[in-house]
């Protein structure tokens, strides 16, 4: 039962009060409009995180007890993908002092756990270990990556350069790839420890954009992609995705043009893009390069000054926010056409 004053200052006072009490409610639906708006997604694996980031020291120390602690709690295949997963990228860091070159070689997994450094094989090594001792269907994949040392037009031979992970989640194969889930080898060539949880169950369609499986029957594609198409492919990183964007028109890394190329990319209203053009060496001034917005396509118009090769660096960000732009995906340009 309530109670309200009839008194000419009681009802005011209760007019106030409903007044008060709707702009309060205002202001809550507002702000919760704005987070829809910024698409803010809650961790659907916050649970399974939480219990693999608070392991005690005691139960890390072999694969018996680690296997074991991190499938508690565990309630189903994905869940303990997810917890391992977590684990992994939070406490083993990228050896960057390893010698370049067969990136793949083998660390067993129990030098990993114990050294809490490794390389792409030791990564995908100690999942496979921890995560069949916990009752996982696993397969360590190898194969060509477009990483750090990459740069659009480049060819693959020779020694593989990556390993990473495929993982049966209710009768269906998952990608997984715990070492660049960990973090990043910046442009100085200094790794940052960064959880990525982009690489946790990548669709293939998006995956094959950067990982090329040494047996073709693991890209889990209706049509498999050779490995020149591959080489061929738009340099896409995980942002590309992350961010909504779209191919419409240059699906192909290497653009060959006279002086003008038209791009064209399908980017959602709340992402905007950033792009340099250079040559390999210098970046060229801003009036090189123009983009225009027509509804969800962004047209990227680029004048070449003159006959060469060029990179053309894409960036992206959400719109409203202070994160920096990151890099997104990256075109080589060649004209070989006297202007």
């Amino acid at each position: 039962m309530s109670f309200v004053c009839k008194t000419n200052s009681g009802i005011k006072q209760y007019m106030i009060f409903r007044m008060c009490t709707l702009f309060h409610l205002t202001i809550l639906i507002t702000s919760l409009l704005f987070c829809v708006g910024q698409t803010v997604i809650l961790n659907p694996y916050k649970d399974a995180d939480n219990h693999a980031l608070n392991i005690p020291a005691t139960r890390e120390q072999s694969i018996k007890d680690l296997s074991e602690y991190l499938a508690m709690n565990c309630h189903n295949d994905i869940e303990k993908a997810r917890v391992l997963y977590r684990w992994i990228t939070e406490n083993i860091y990228y050896d960057t002092g390893f010698t370049r070159g067969n990136l793949t070689g083998f660390v067993s997994p129990d030098s990993v756990l114990q050294k809490r450094t490794a390389v792409c094989g030791g990564y995908a090594g100690l999942y496979k270990s921890l995560s069949e001792a916990m009752g996982l269907t696993v397969v360590e994949l190898d194969g060509y990556a477009k990483g750090s040392h990459y740069t659009p037009g480049d060819s693959f031979s020779g020694p593989y350069n990556h390993s990473w992970i495929a993982v049966q989640i209710d009768s269906n194969w998952q990608f997984i790839d715990p070492t660049w889930g960990s973090g990043y080898i910046n442009e100085k060539r200094e790794y940052v420890h960064q959880f990525n949880d982009y690489y946790f169950l990548v669709p293939p369609e998006e995956l094959i954009y950067s990982h090329f499986p040494g047996n073709p029957e693991w890209q889990l594609l209706d049509s498999t992609v050779t490995l020149r198409e591959f080489e061929n492919m738009v340099f896409l990183k995980d942002v590309f995705f992350k961010n909504n964007l779209h191919l419409k028109s240059h699906k192909t890394g290497t653009i060959k043009t006279g002086k003008n190329v038209h791009i064209e990319i399908i980017v959602p209203v709340e992402v905007e893009l950033l792009t340099l053009l250079d040559n390999g060496g210098d970046i060229l001034p801003n009036k090189f390069t123009n983009q225009k917005r027509t509804g969800d396509i962004c047209h990227l118009y680029i004048t070449l000054p003159e006959p060469g090769e060029y990179f053309l660096r894409i960036f992206s960000k959400q719109k409203n926010t202070r994160e920096s732009y990151i890099l997104t995906m990256v075109y080589k340009i060649i004209s070989r056409v006297q202007y």
